[in-house]
């Protein structure tokens, strides 16, 4: 995820911080600026400060918190729809749709499946069998897709580009189309009501949008 900080953003934003905050967003204040996640600042082209930034440099400038990372908008592109479940959900659905999960509880699946860390890729992938187990049909995949958004909104994601595979949700009566269809809706639905709410009509938080990535996964064959 980087975190975009760009000359057309609302000045009404800055009304939202405090001093602190304020100063380390004018450090970023920057016409088309990236922030990488290990704090080093560069363009296109060019590291703007020397990266990783010295200790001196990095003791002088206003500290980044995780409150104010939430706050600024934010962009997170080619995101795993069915790597973005919430775990709640996935039991919900894995109840009703009578899939056999490792665990019914989110503590269990969180120490046998969706780990902290993982020995390697193919256990890390494991817990994708499940994911997309769910995605079965069009109810599913829209409260996912919504949910996804709604996820993404609080944590200050204003852009999204999400990617998923149709194929993989096709069952008998449920086409690639309607797969498409269903998270389409999921997406517009969260955009929607988000940039309903005040502060974005009236300028002071930006507006969320939502796009999807569609993967064709070679292996298949047939006609969809």
């Amino acid at each position: 995820m980087k975190f975009l900080v760009d000359a057309q953003l609302p000045k009404q934003f800055a009304n939202g911080l405090n001093e602190a905050e304020q100063d380390a967003l004018h450090i970023l204040d920057l016409p088309r600026t990236n922030l990488t996640a290990d704090n080093g600042i560069r363009t296109k082209t060019k590291w703007l400060l020397p990266h990783p930034l010295p200790t001196k440099v990095k003791s002088t400038m206003p500290v980044l918190t995780d409150e104010l990372i939430r706050k600024l908008p934010k962009t997170d592109l080619h995101v795993h729809l069915d790597g973005s479940l919430r775990i709640p959900t996935l039991i919900e659905l894995a109840i009703q749709h009578n899939i056999k999960l490792p665990s019914y509880t989110v503590e269990g699946l969180r120490e046998l499946v969706f780990k902290e860390t993982y020995q390697n890729l193919p256990e890390y992938l494991e817990g994708f069998q499940y994911t997309t187990a769910v995605m079965c049909d069009a109810e599913a995949i829209e409260r996912i897709a919504y949910e996804f958004c709604l996820d993404n909104q609080a944590e200050g994601v204003r852009y999204v580009e999400v990617r998923f595979a149709p194929q993989l949700s096709v069952r008998d009566g449920f086409t690639m189309t309607e797969v498409v269809k269903a998270v389409d809706r999921g997406l517009r639905r969260a955009a929607r009501e988000f940039n309903a709410r005040p502060e974005v009509r009236d300028g002071t938080e930006p507006k969320f949008v939502a796009g999807m990535i569609l993967c064709a996964m070679r292996y298949f064959e047939g006609t969809w």
